[in-house]
């Protein structure tokens, strides 16, 4: 951004001040340490046993504000097209005090069993949000 100032009064104005200038950075939250819960690895794979896991992520602010958690789940584009395509379903939790973990239940008939998915969580603030 830039900026530049004068001086006005009623009967006269100064010249404009050079431009001055500024970058905005905002703090970015995270989310780390992403699980779904409960599940196991299979061949390489994570697999829930359930349709309604529950989805986890550390949240943290630089400023230990509050976050709101936002889940996303989507079929897997490898996974044939029969299964379906796009996304499925998205959920969040708010005020998850910075820190902690968000923990966001898939609520039942949502998911179907041999379903391939992927899943994202981000924290989320009123100025910024992870990636």
């Amino acid at each position: 951004m830039r900026w530049r100032a004068r001086a006005v009064s009623a009967t006269a104005a100064s010249a404009w001040s050079n431009w001055q200038s500024f970058t905005i950075g905002l703090p970015k939250p995270t989310a780390t340490g992403l699980t779904v819960t409960p599940s196991k690895v299979v061949d390489g794979v994570t697999v829930t046993t359930t349709l309604t896991p529950t989805l986890k992520a550390t949240l943290t602010h630089p400023t230990g504000q509050a976050l709101r958690a936002e889940a996303e789940i989507e079929h897997d584009p490898a996974a044939p097209t029969e299964q379906g395509t796009g996304q499925i379903w998205t959920g969040s939790a708010d005020n998850v005090p910075a820190g902690t973990q968000a923990s966001i239940a898939i609520p039942a008939d949502t998911l179907a069993d041999g379903w391939k998915v992927r899943w994202r969580l981000r924290a989320v603030t009123e100025q910024a949000s992870s990636p």
